[in-house]
């Protein structure tokens, strides 16, 4: 369907054009972005097919029986739950935002053009459309780099996080139980229950590396881990690791990084 690109999106018309193609090249499996518009339109797509849907999948599978083992978070990001659609197609999911690193392929994706037979006019008209404003801070799954603190890194030493911060251009995350804990915001919590990030640079503060937070930044692209306790489980993900107290070796890169070293 013909739209320009300021066009408000329209789900009725997105949606029946959507389900057309699905029918006309009957796909065993579809997948969507969890994008806000994603979020929106697969659902819908999936009631109109009559077949089940999986939403904000961290991983994916494919069993001995061909079917697609969708796996995301449940349980407050305590267990990670194996969905399988045992006898609806298409087999539907949507997946988190940059769960996924990009994958260089050898043989090039078949594109296919369709165009609606008929086009479907919308049922609904937006009068006015207003932004929310912008805080000028840069969220953190589009940060480049990434400082990421977790419960094993003292409170009064998030000031020190916040200028190395600074120097690097960095944003700041943490862990659940930092969000538990009150220190900062579940928007920047990263992990199962929060945000799933890929930066080209994360730096794990006094993080342990549960599994859950694992699952929320291990596609980084350079993982630095900074923790006390030499057996932590953030070491098995990280490209470079420093068993050091957090203070310490954060007071020396604030001065290295000062002092243009």
């Amino acid at each position: 369907m013909k739209r320009s690109r300021k066009a408000f999106f329209d789900i009725e018309g997105d949606t029946a054009a959507a389900v057309e193609l699905i029918r006309k090249y009957r796909p065993s499996k579809v997948l969507f972005g969890a994008t806000d518009i994603g979020r929106i339109l697969a659902p819908k797509i999936a009631a109109e097919l009559h077949c089940g849907i999986t939403a904000d999948c961290t991983e994916f599978s494919i069993n001995d029986n061909g079917r697609l083992v969708q796996i995301r978070p449940a349980l407050g990001g305590n267990i990670l739950a194996h969905i399988v659609s045992p006898d609806t197609y298409p087999q539907m999911a949507t997946a988190r935002p940059s769960v996924f690193s990009p994958v260089i392929r050898e043989v090039p994706l078949k594109k296919v053009f369709f165009t609606p037979e008929k086009e479907m006019l919308p049922k609904i008209t937006v009068e006015n459309i207003s932004k929310v404003e912008d805080t000028g801070e840069v969220k953190i799954e589009d940060a480049s780099r990434v400082i990421s603190v977790g419960i094993g890194v003292k409170q009064k030493t998030l000031t020190k996080v916040v200028r190395l911060a600074e120097i690097l251009d960095a944003s700041v995350s943490c862990s659940r139980k930092v969000v538990e804990a009150g220190w900062l915001s579940h928007s920047v919590q990263v992990g199962q229950s929060g945000k799933t990030i890929s930066p080209e640079l994360y730096i794990a503060l006094g993080i342990s590396g549960a599994s859950q937070h694992l699952a929320g930044m291990k596609t980084s692209g350079e993982i630095i881990a900074v923790n006390s306790d030499p057996d932590a489980d953030i070491f098995s993900v990280a490209h470079i690791g420093f068993v050091v107290d957090v203070e310490k070796w954060l007071d020396e890169m604030i001065l290295k990084l000062e002092k243009g070293n």
